[in-house]
């Protein structure tokens, strides 16, 4: 209330010139008023219970007393000033209305609306169509907790719950523990679960372990906690190394292992379940303390460090052990001899000048210019050329009829001039020595095919930069190679002359 006298007083007093003072009380207001400089004075109106200038009254319409002192240079009873005091009064009923259809616009907006009804018929709701978005959302639920013991390993299974996801959710684990290796499964578009495979090795030490398994999608991830409790090692079967075991590709070896165990009666056997690649394990059972092993490396087994995961059975128990295993490359030149009886040697890998210089004249076209070449892996190359006694075991075993045969040539594989079984095989094409190499694949689960240009002139260098394999002397050819000089013009038995460096 005294703000809206204030703002009636400030309005009369710039909008025509009138100097007021209001007092108010409850519902009693008083006003006074003169002119301000340079307007005209007017009488104030004579209205009942108005003071006059210069006198005072008492009222007690709100039970309070009123004396204010007036002072207007106006004449009394001024038409004017009964003007101002109408205005005055209009001004004020018109704020206190505008006032009070604001307080209770207020309150109706807040008031709850009405249902909206049809003409005819019952009264309908208004339903809303519109569906809410949905929000993306990614759970993994909590794991239990888990006990494995040093050597074995748990399958545990991971459940996620999840809506509205654009991306794949992926699963990892966060945590890296000494003699513990996870491994997760993958997690297809629609499913809600997969498995987490934890391997304790034989060699972890008892105890908790905490690992943190994270589920993501995208922004949206989740975090659980798996409790691992490691039993100790008591009435296992365990295999125990005693030193870690190194063997070169395409080779065998033996060794032995410990077995220690304390309620595991009977004979021991020990088997491989996951060979790695190039790896194969013979193992022999035992009804004493050690067992003996024999791995084999293929020739082609990449070298490295592994680690096998040997399973012992006795009875009722059974338990994984864990072995290391080095595998080494062996040295250029090394050989094995293959089910058909052909001796391969390894050929390494590496960089050589492939054809002739170009100031050479004695050369083919073909041969320039002379370009470096990199072997990138090492292969392995048979020291001689195939015979006819074990192409004829390719034909016996497939039934195949060469090129020749089949164009019923008159000189094939079979009647070539002055052969035997140790001579190299002729009258045979290109795609008949495929075939050949196909039909050795699938017996020996190895992948056998002809060289490149690159790799045949490579290994026949043996690293050499001279003319020849020897050496730049043509003469020392004769005690490395047949040819037409020293051959007699006929075919001569493989394996007669001095292999190169690499045992071709």
């Amino acid at each position: 209330m005294p703000a809206l006298v204030e703002a009636l007083r400030r309005y009369l007093q710039v909008r025509h010139g009138v100097v007021t003072t209001l007092t108010a009380s409850d519902s009693v207001f008083s006003l006074t008023g003169h002119s301000a400089p340079g307007v005209p004075s007017l009488p104030a109106p004579q209205i009942p219970g108005q003071l006059t200038p210069g006198s005072a009254r008492s009222d007690t319409r709100a039970g309070q007393s009123l004396a204010p002192t007036v002072e207007n240079t106006r004449p009394a009873g001024s038409p004017r000033s009964r003007v101002w005091i109408a205005v005055t009064a209009g001004l004020l009923l018109t704020s206190i209305g505008v006032g009070l259809g604001i307080y209770f616009g207020l309150r109706d907006r807040d008031r709850p609306q009405p249902i909206a009804h049809s003409t005819t018929g019952s009264p309908q709701p208004t339903v809303s169509t519109s569906r809410p978005a949905q929000t993306a959302r990614l759970k993994l639920e909590p794991f239990a907790e888990v006990t494995v013991a040093p050597g074995q390993h748990r399958t545990i299974p991971i459940r996620i719950e999840h809506s509205g996801l654009t991306e794949k959710v992926r699963a990892v684990n966060l945590t890296q523990s000494p003699g513990i290796t996870c491994e997760v499964g993958e997690i297809t578009e629609d499913s809600r679960a997969t498995s987490l495979r934890v391997q304790v090795a034989s060699s972890a030490q008892p105890g908790r372990r905490q690992l943190r398994i994270l589920v993501q999608s995208g922004t949206l991830q989740d975090e659980q906690t798996l409790t691992l409790h490691i039993e100790p090692a008591v009435n296992r079967l365990v295999l125990r190394l005693e030193t870690p075991v190194t063997i070169v590709s395409g080779s065998s070896r033996e060794f032995v292992c410990k077995v220690q165990r304390s309620i595991a009666p009977g004979r021991v056997e020990v088997s491989l379940p996951r060979p790695p690649a190039g790896l194969s394990l013979r193992t022999q059972a035992t009804s004493g303390d050690e067992v003996t092993l024999t791995l084999t490396a293929e020739p082609l087994a990449a070298p490295g460090r592994r680690v096998l995961s040997l399973l012992a059975s006795a009875g009722m128990v059974s338990q994984e052990s864990e072995i290391e295993v080095t595998v080494q490359t062996p040295a250029a030149g090394a050989l094995f001899t293959n089910s058909l009886g052909m001796r391969l040697a390894l050929i390494p890998a590496g960089d050589f000048q492939m054809g002739s210089p170009a100031w050479k004249t004695e050369t083919f076209l073909d041969e320039r210019p002379q370009h470096w070449v990199t072997i990138r892996r090492a292969f392995y190359m048979g020291t001689q050329e195939i015979t006819v006694g074990q192409f004829r075991r390719f034909v016996a075993d497939s039934g195949f009829r060469t090129d020749a045969e089949r164009a019923g040539a008159s000189k094939t594989w079979l009647n070539a001039p002055e052969q035997s079984d140790d001579h190299p095989v002729v009258f045979v094409s290109w795609y008949d020595a495929m075939e050949f190499c196909r039909w050795l694949s699938r017996k020996e689960g190895r992948v056998y095919d002809l060289p490149t240009e690159a790799e045949w002139e490579y290994a026949c260098r043996a690293g050499s930069t001279a003319d020849y394999h020897c050496g730049d002397d043509r003469e020392q050819l004769a005690s490395h190679a047949w040819s037409w000089d020293n051959a007699g013009g006929r075919r001569q038995r493989v394996g007669l002359k001095t292999p190169n460096r690499w045992g071709l």
